[in-house]
């Protein structure tokens, strides 16, 4: 057990936590309101090796590119966070996953299917520029406060992780009933949307569910390098950091029917399509040779993939499970746009342009997360296609 000293500070860490990655997700929704975000653009300008990769000397040039002096471990801290596979680096799926506001439905759904554009310069329009770097500002100082709030908590005689995670709840996750339920006994203000957002932010499988590993994660215990880990700002620098940052106060981004009627159309229209369709075969029991493609604006997409997986009969009679656990690369229980590329490049010899496979990942990434799990790659084949027997 917890003393009850140790456990209020414990409490405090989770109320500060919930509203700092608040603070965070307010930022994303600005970006997600302004009509020149597009998730893949904006990697790219990041992904200055262009390898569709970003490392922790991409961030720096980024922070310095807009003349932000910044701290090396708080852009370590932030990339860790990022990097979800630890493989150090940040792909397009960890990334458009971070990046994409989530509370609200809506613009999470406006801001995926926006068209990637080219930029010129490698630059961002200003304001976006600027937005995205409102987002890692509130991202590091959330880590930050965090981070010094949790050696706080390691240095009560008591800490132990254990206990911790059970004065909680000794269940093996805590999903929103448990959450919820603790911070009401606790009398701890939240709203439904902010603990929403901060259990999907914090669990790994983006699942609503925040397993014990994942709570290691969020206290910083599963990198031992973590012990002696001190944010360092040198002191003649913090004057110019906060003339520097004082830039980046928010702005009152124009507005377009973008975000009313453009968007209800397309909200309608991805909702209303295949309503005829309802009575399906098992998804993982339908056979790649069985598609025949829908005459509609995805066609040439699908076709595509279709197409390619079936070249030479090689995966004739396959069961889309099967299909599914042939593209996971890595087996990890899900499908990246890394696994994507490399099934066409290496395993079909068939590579794509990036445009024609992000474009495949947005129609198959139902819950626009930038993964594609086995239930949603099953679904959005079917939906978007005729079942039939050739």
């Amino acid at each position: 057990m917890l003393s009850e000293r140790t456990l209020e500070l414990f409490k405090k860490y989770l109320e500060d936590f919930v509203k700092l990655e608040n603070e965070v997700e307010n930022k994303r929704e600005q970006l997600g309101h302004n009509i020149y975000f597009e998730p893949y653009t904006v990697f790219c300008r990041l992904d200055y090796k262009k390898i569709l990769h970003i490392d922790l000397n991409d961030l720096k040039m980024f922070f310095s590119d807009n003349d932000l002096l910044y701290c090396d471990d708080d852009l370590l801290l932030m990339f860790r966070k990022l990097d979800i596979d630890k493989h150090q680096y940040i792909s397009f799926s960890e990334f458009s996953r971070y990046i994409l506001p989530h509370k609200d439905e809506d613009l999470n759904f406006l801001a995926y299917n926006r068209q990637s554009y080219k930029i010129q310069e490698n630059k961002l329009p200003k304001l976006v520029e600027k937005q995205l770097m409102q987002v890692f500002l509130a991202e590091i100082e959330l880590n930050k406060r965090m981070f010094n709030q949790m050696q706080q908590l390691k240095a009560q005689r008591d800490w132990n992780k254990i206990n911790a995670w059970e004065s909680v709840n000794s269940e093996r996750r805590w999903d929103f009933k448990v959450l919820k339920e603790f911070f009401d006994q606790s009398r701890i203000y939240y709203t439904i949307k902010d603990l929403e957002n901060f259990i999907y932010r914090n669990s790994r499988e983006r699942d609503y569910r925040i397993n014990y590993s994942d709570f290691l994660y969020i206290i910083f215990a599963h990198q031992d390098e973590n012990k002696n880990y001190i944010f360092n700002t040198p002191q003649k620098n913090k004057k110019q950091i906060a003339e520097k940052q004082s830039n980046f106060i928010g702005q009152t981004n124009f507005m377009t029917n973008e975000s009313t009627n453009i968007k209800t159309d397309k909200l309608n229209r991805n909702r209303l399509s295949y309503s005829h369709h309802q009575e399906l075969q098992r998804q993982d029991e339908v056979e790649v040779s069985e598609f025949r493609i829908n005459e509609n604006k995805d066609q040439n997409i699908l076709q595509l993939l279709l197409n390619k997986l079936k070249i030479q009969n090689r995966l004739k009679g396959l069961t889309l499970k099967q299909l599914f656990i042939r593209l996971d690369h890595n087996k990890k229980g899900f499908i990246t746009l890394d696994d994507l590329i490399n099934y066409f490049q290496n395993e079909l010899n068939q590579p794509q342009k990036i445009e024609e496979l992000i474009r495949l990942m947005k129609l198959l990434d139902k819950n626009k997360d930038g993964i594609i799990s086995e239930k949603e790659f099953c679904e959005q084949i079917v939906k978007h296609m005729y079942i039939q027997q050739f």
